[in-house]
């Protein structure tokens, strides 16, 4: 999955209750008695998977990598706002660092990514890349009932799914290469 979702899309998977009591409660997320973990795979971010492979040589188990907002609040896309969030009391307390994205990409697109439940495969929420490349990438099709609309704008991928199936690394070096504004 890590090939398939790292960098592009936020994943959902369920905790057993069980395991739960094992996980910090900072990251996990409950939703109608079912506890999960919600986050972004670093797969293909080179500077995050190296950052994070680097904290945990360090002893720290668990790190968190998302957006940052109010929840029910759209995320927030420019750093200086997403400096003066991280200012706040309360929100000093609990976020210790805050990185910012400073890949190149293509103007207009931005926003959070697209949230798929992995076990469930349910899109929670539409994001930068949309639905058909999630389907496209894995060639499942996904439940978008109660799927929430972006935010921001996004990018247009249809020239990639009329292209046909292709090789994952070549796919993805395509949606990340036009993502970053490299070509049309």
């Amino acid at each position: 999955m890590q090939t398939i979702a790292g960098g592009l899309f936020h994943v959902r998977v369920p905790v057993k209750s069980e395991l739960a009591g094992y996980i910090p409660k900072s990251l996990l997320s409950e939703d109608r008695g079912v506890y999960y973990i919600q986050n972004l795979v670093p797969y293909g971010n080179k500077p995050l998977n190296d950052f994070i492979q680097e904290i945990n040589q360090r002893g720290i188990k668990f790190i968190a990598v998302t957006t940052i907002n109010k929840h029910g609040e759209p995320e927030i896309t420019e750093k200086t706002k997403a400096q003066e969030f991280c200012s706040s009391t309360k929100a000093r307390q609990t976020i210790k660092i805050l990185l910012h994205d400073s890949t190149p990409h293509r103007v207009g697109v931005e926003g959070s990514f697209l949230i798929f439940n992995a076990a469930t495969k349910q899109i929670m929420r539409d994001g930068r890349y949309p639905p058909e490349v999630l389907e496209y990438m894995t060639g499942v099709i996904f439940d978008r009932k109660d799927m929430k609309p972006a935010v921001h704008n996004r990018a247009d991928f249809n020239w990639l799914i009329r292209m046909g199936k292709m090789d994952q690394k070549i796919s993805r070096a395509l949606i990340l290469g036009y993502s970053m504004g490299i070509f049309d």
